[in-house]
């Protein structure tokens, strides 16, 4: 439950409006590149192939905020809905500059397509408690780790899963999808763990993700 982000609009819009690649880029000539959801690039056999980043469409992002009845009305850049301005904080500890870098880039778009958003700094400490661990923010830049080879089942039930609770794991986003619980319990029952097996399951939990916008 949020005010804004309960509706995939909102969420999707949010996607939609930031351009991914500004980031990328402003972390250099080996800045990265954008995935579509838990899976790494380094976890190949389950990584959902018909899935792509989401584009940079402020166009569409407009378009959806729209239909979910965040308007304008009174011409001063911030769109409104019962009263309620389309506002909200970007959290961030800057441990690493990126973390900085995208929250600028993030405010500064998603403020071009009627929302306001505000900043907060935060020390680290402060903001693993609070923030990240707590998990009591509107949004927030965040990074994890993968490597070569590592075993898809544990992004899923860190960042998917009702597993995670507030003060421990790593569901930032405490996003809670009972058919993605069902299915991530139906990988880890396949006989012999055959991989071609948990790979369409997985494929599939992806999915769902995806059309969820559950992380960006």
């Amino acid at each position: 439950p949020h005010p804004l982000f309960s509706d995939v609009r909102v969420r999707m819009a949010v996607a939609l409006g930031m351009n991914t690649q500004d980031m990328i880029d402003a972390m250099g000539p080996d800045g990265g590149t954008a995935t579509t959801g838990p899976v790494s690039l380094h976890s190949g056999w389950a990584l959902n192939p018909d899935l792509q980043p989401y584009p940079y469409d402020p166009e569409a992002a407009m378009a959806l905020l729209e239909e979910a009845g965040w308007v304008d009305e009174d011409g001063d850049g911030v769109r409104e809905k019962d009263g309620m301005p389309l506002a909200f904080e970007i959290c961030y500890s800057n441990i690493l500059q990126m973390f900085e870098t995208e929250s600028l880039i993030a405010q500064d778009q998603l403020n071009q397509i009627g929302f306001d958003v505000t900043l907060n700094h935060m020390e680290w400490a402060n903001y693993l408690e609070v923030c990240l661990l707590g998990q009591q923010f509107d949004a927030t830049p965040m990074t994890s780790t993968d490597a070569a080879g590592a075993e898809p089942d544990t992004y899923m039930a860190t960042q998917l899963s009702h597993e995670d609770v507030p003060g421990s794991g790593s569901n930032w986003t405490s996003y809670i999808n009972p058919e993605i619980d069902a299915l991530i319990e139906q990988a880890r029952s396949v006989p012999g763990c055959a991989v071609e097996e948990r790979a369409e399951i997985y494929y599939e939990i992806q999915q769902i993700a995806y059309d969820d916008v559950s992380y960006v």
